[in-house]
């Protein structure tokens, strides 16, 4: 048996694309760019583009391509509050041990958010904002984000 070939992968996934319908093309290329960027940061590799390859955002039509990128941005997010529930709430002489966890979390999702269209960490911090958080990662997240001049 052949591994499979990787171009006509991807042509047989545009090909299944272009058979959803127009309103349900953007949840449908969010969904799968959530799919990405979660593989991606999950992988414990954390290599840019793997296991699953964000690139071929690039040849979507513009509106599409900002869906999905926005989705592998989503994407990362869940997958850094999977991260962060792993840690538990701190005891109040703990807070650095899970203020270092919080961090530890945080730099590794950025490290490659950081190579990626800024598309992608538009849809993060999106996706971050909308979630339900306990207080602790809500003072880190507005600590973060209060030097992002553009939200």
């Amino acid at each position: 048996m052949n591994p499979p070939d990787m171009k006509s992968n991807k042509n047989d996934f545009f090909n299944e694309l272009n058979t959803v319908t127009a309103i349900g093309k953007p949840g449908t290329v969010y969904g799968v760019g959530m799919l990405v960027g979660a593989e991606m940061l999950f992988d414990p590799a954390h290599i840019l583009n793997y296991p699953l390859d964000s690139r071929f955002g690039g040849e979507l039509e513009p509106d599409a391509r900002k869906d999905f990128y926005a989705g592998v941005g989503a994407g990362f997010a869940e997958t850094l509050c999977r991260f962060w529930r792993r840690l538990l709430p701190p005891e109040p002489d703990r807070n650095v041990f899970y203020n270092n966890g919080l961090e530890f979390e945080w730099q590794r999702c950025i490290s490659l958010l950081g190579m990626l269209p800024a598309d992608v960490f538009d849809g993060f911090r999106e996706a971050l904002r909308q979630r339900k958080l306990n207080d602790e990662i809500k003072d880190f997240l507005d600590d973060k984000f209060k030097h992002d001049s553009s939200g």
